[in-house]
């Protein structure tokens, strides 16, 4: 059997205790992503799809035929006194008949080095060849303290959880792996991605927590330089920080290299190479993030709007309504949708589509903008400008954001307003989150000379 392609389902915890399942979904975890630096496969679903089916009631061909995968990894973990046995096989879906299959019984201190051997047995069942450098990658970025492998595994089983909360808790635990192990890279690299987090969710300030992740990225490189996922962090911070796409572009890439199924990676890739103009690059990178994380209703979302961007609209929304399909109440596929919506010239379907987020947010300040765009693009001006009137008088640490801002007044046909918001943007580093570049919304300004000059300063090709 020829295996090009492998989803890992999530181990099942049988240790009869919920408190291990930490444990379990990082071995789950750590299994994806070892098998994930292996080139001679061609797809590892990212662990966001894979952990879709925790407790799935799917036969296992149901489940490689909804993933289109050769094969199927499944497992369980028994706690036997002070202890683990990890049972793992892998499945031919054709014939629901292990090609490999095994059991392991370890303690704690050896469940490190037992997930590469793990990933090492799966290669050799499905007849891949292991590089030197592979092996190398299997071995990066562990430590040598069993109780700090514990406690990065529930930094990030928190960290998954993507809730203000669940970030701080997780980050608390990085941070006693790392009073273990000083010289722990991936607790570094937790860190690193909690901080990206805090930036995105405007749980810190942003330029403060982009400082903090560069740095936190920068030490996990220091003490590895060939840890993928610390490269992935340090080209994300580059993208959301100070606007250095080739920085970017060479972490990204490094980290592809170091780890050939990264959907993150690939994912912000995508961003770059759309900030930067390139959109069929940028459509090119986004369907392979989306080949590797199928059923991310985020992935989707977003080569929707990659299409969006190079102003394929019917694709976009075709797009955007999968994205509904994997999760009907996924707030950003209705503010892209509405986008797409005002660029075809259907205004009230897309004031339907930004109503629809607003109320999936309960009003939240952070999705207001988008339909006070629709309004202002539909000509409904005293209804965009009632809108920013509340957005602008809403306490902080509420604000509404300059990108969102310079959108609205583009469509009210303000261009000064526009330029001048564009610029705060520029100022407060949120400009990132527009990809003025491409952005179909920022027409009108793009013969104004200020416009182009805002491009050369952020490091993009006016033409």
């Amino acid at each position: 059997t020829t295996i090009e392609s492998i989803a890992v389902l999530p181990l099942k915890n049988l240790t009869g205790d919920p408190e291990q399942e930490y444990l379990v979904d990082g071995m789950t975890n750590v299994l994806i992503t070892d098998l994930a630096k292996l080139g001679a496969l061609k797809r590892v679903i990212a662990a966001d799809s894979a952990m879709l089916y925790k407790d799935t009631k799917k036969t296992v061909p149901q489940i490689a035929r909804e993933l289109g995968v050769d094969a199927i990894v499944t497992g369980a973990v028994v706690r036997v006194g002070d202890q683990f046995e990890i049972t793992t096989q892998l499945v031919n879906p054709a014939t629901q008949s292990p090609l490999w299959s095994d059991n392991f019984r370890r303690g704690m201190q050896e469940i490190m080095p037992l997930q590469s051997e793990i990933s090492r047995a799966i290669a050799r069942a499905s007849q891949l060849e292991v590089t030197s450098a592979e092996q190398a990658q299997l071995n990066s970025g562990l430590s040598q303290d069993p109780e700090a492998y514990r406690l990065y595994l529930k930094g990030r089983y928190f960290w998954n959880k993507k809730n203000q909360e669940s970030l701080r808790k997780g980050f608390e635990y990085f941070r006693q792996a790392l009073d273990k192990d000083p010289t722990y890279a991936l607790a570094y690299v937790g860190q690193a991605d909690t901080y990206l987090s805090y930036a995105s969710y405007g749980i810190e300030d942003p330029k403060d927590a982009l400082a903090k992740a560069k740095a936190s990225a920068a030490r996990a490189l220091e003490i590895d330089g060939q840890l993928a996922e610390a490269h992935t962090s340090m080209g994300v911070a580059e993208v959301m920080d100070h606007f250095d796409w080739k920085a970017a572009q060479r972490e990204l890439q490094i980290a592809i290299q170091l780890n050939p199924n990264n959907a993150q990676a690939y994912q912000w890739q995508a961003i770059v190479a759309n900030a930067l103009g390139k959109e069929e690059e940028g459509l090119r990178t986004a369907t392979r993030a989306q080949e590797l994380d199928p059923l991310s209703p985020n992935t989707s979302a977003y080569v929707g709007f990659t299409y969006y961007l190079a102003r394929r609209y019917d694709e976009a929304l075709r797009e955007y309504r999968k994205t509904l399909e994997l999760d009907s109440k996924f707030t950003l596929a209705y503010i892209f949708l509405g986008l797409a919506q005002v660029q075809q010239g259907k205004f009230e379907q897309a004031i339907s589509a930004e109503k629809q987020a607003v109320e999936l947010q309960g009003g939240s300040a952070n999705v207001l903008p988008m339909l006070a765009y629709a309004y202002a693009a539909a000509g409904q001006r005293e209804q965009a400008l009632a809108i920013v009137d509340k957005l602008q008088r809403l306490p902080k640490p509420s604000k509404v954001e300059p990108n969102d801002l310079a959108l609205i007044y583009t469509a009210l046909h303000d261009n000064d307003k526009a330029l001048h918001y564009l610029d705060a943007a520029y100022e407060d580093g949120s400009f990132w989150t527009v990809p003025v570049k491409l952005e179909p919304a920022l027409d009108p300004l793009r013969s104004d000379p200020r416009f182009r000059a805002l491009l050369v300063r952020s490091g993009i090709p006016p033409d």
